[in-house]
């Protein structure tokens, strides 16, 4: 790829997001047949001057966790993909 930027297109987009004083949250977006589709929980983003790790973990039953700093338990389970258990991608 060559070029990178807004507009490039993807298939799940995750990770932090900090702009300005307003916006510091995770992002957690999936797309599927060109439509961007957001998980339903707000997740906040760290935004002091420390290194922070997030990990999303994707399950073969249609769930998914987000571990976050200042998360003792991953956010709650829940459908992510309802396209996944019609059997459309991902074994």
């Amino acid at each position: 790829m060559e070029n990178f930027g807004g507009d490039t297109p993807y298939s799940i987009m995750f990770g932090p997001d900090i702009c300005g004083y307003s916006t510091k949250k995770v992002h957690v977006i999936f797309t599927y047949d060109g439509k961007n589709h957001l998980i339903k929980k707000d997740i906040k983003a760290e935004s002091d001057q420390l290194t922070h790790v997030y990990t999303l973990v994707l399950k073969p039953d249609n769930t998914y966790k987000v571990r976050a700093p200042g998360l003792s338990v991953a956010t709650p389970m829940g459908p992510y993909l309802p396209w996944l258990s019609k059997g459309v991608c991902c074994a």
